[in-house]
C-alpha cells in the first residue's frame, strides 16, 4: 500500500531558509498532494510560499496551483511565486477523465491556466506520457495550442509508471525514450522555431520515431550539393 507523508509549512520555510543561507539552493518548488479540499491545500502553499518570504528567501518559487483553487487564490500566489503550473496530464478531456475522475479539463484546468495567464507570473504544465492511449501527436498538438493560448513558458513531460494501489497499476510503464523524444521536440518547436508540419511529418501512426526529430527532419529534406551551389554564387 502507498503510504503519504506531510511537511508542515513552517518546516518547509526554516529548511528552504537554511539551505538558501547556505547557498545549497536558489530555488523552491512547492507541490502537494490533494489531502484536503483544493482550496484548502492551495492555502497550505501559499502560506508555506508567503512563510518562505518573510523568513528571507529572496530566490525562485514555482508554486503547483491546486485544480479547483480559487480566482483570489491564484491572484495571491502570483504575488508570491515566480511561476505558477497547473498540470494538464492527458491531452484530450477523456485522457484527463481517465487519468483522474473527478478533474475536468476545460473547468478544473484550462480555466485555471487562463486566470494564471491574466497575472505577472510564468506559467508551465505537464504530461504524464503513455499511462493512455494518447499519441505524440496530440500530445505536440496540444502543447503547441498552450503556448499560443496562454504564453506558457515551458511543457513538461513525465513518463507514466504504474503505482501500486491504483486504478492503473497493472497498466505498463512507457518506454523511457518517449519523453525525451518529446522533450527534443518542444525544444524545436520552442526554442528553434521550427514548424509543426516539419515535425509532424516524422511521425508513424501518429508516434515520434525513436530518433533525434531534428536528425529525422533533416533527412527527408532535399539534399544540396554545396560545392555545386558554391560554384554557381561565384
Amino acid at each position: 500500500m502507498n503510504k503519504s507523508t506531510s511537511i508542515s509549512p513552517n518546516k518547509v520555510a526554516k529548511l528552504t531558509n537554511q539551505l538558501y543561507t547556505e547557498n545549497r539552493i536558489c530555488g523552491l518548488f512547492l507541490s502537494s498532494g490533494v489531502y484536503s479540499d483544493p482550496e484548502y491545500v492551495m492555502e497550505d502553499l501559499i502560506y508555506t510560499a508567503k512563510l518562505s518570504r518573510y523568513q528571507g528567501f529572496n530566490g525562485y518559487i514555482h508554486l503547483k496551483a491546486m485544480p479547483g483553487c480559487s480566482k483570489d487564490q491564484i491572484k495571491r500566489a502570483s504575488t508570491i511565486a515566480d511561476r505558477l503550473s497547473i498540470n494538464i496530464e492527458g491531452p484530450t478531456r477523456s485522457h484527463l477523465s481517465e487519468l483522474c475522475s473527478v478533474k475536468d479539463l476545460k473547468i478544473d484546468i484550462e480555466r485555471r491556466q487562463k486566470l494564471i495567464d491574466e497575472q505577472n507570473v510564468g506559467q508551465s504544465t505537464q504530461f504524464v506520457v503513455g499511462a493512455l492511449d494518447e499519441t505524440d501527436k496530440e500530445i505536440i498538438d496540444k502543447s503547441i495550442e498552450l503556448y499560443k493560448k496562454f504564453d506558457l513558458n515551458r511543457v513538461y513531460f513525465s513518463g507514466f509508471k504504474p503505482l501500486k494501489d491504483t486504478p492503473l497499476e497493472k497498466s505498463s510503464a512507457v518506454e523511457k525514450h518517449r519523453a525525451g523524444r518529446l522533450y527534443q521536440s518542444d525544444w524545436l518547436l520552442r526554442v528553434y522555431k521550427y514548424q509543426p508540419e516539419e515535425l509532424l511529418e516524422t511521425t508513424e501512426d501518429e508516434m515520434l520515431p525513436n530518433i533525434d526529430p531534428k536528425l529525422e527532419i533533416a533527412k527527408k529534406k532535399e539534399r544540396i550539393n554545396i560545392k555545386k551551389k558554391q560554384m554557381k554564387n561565384n
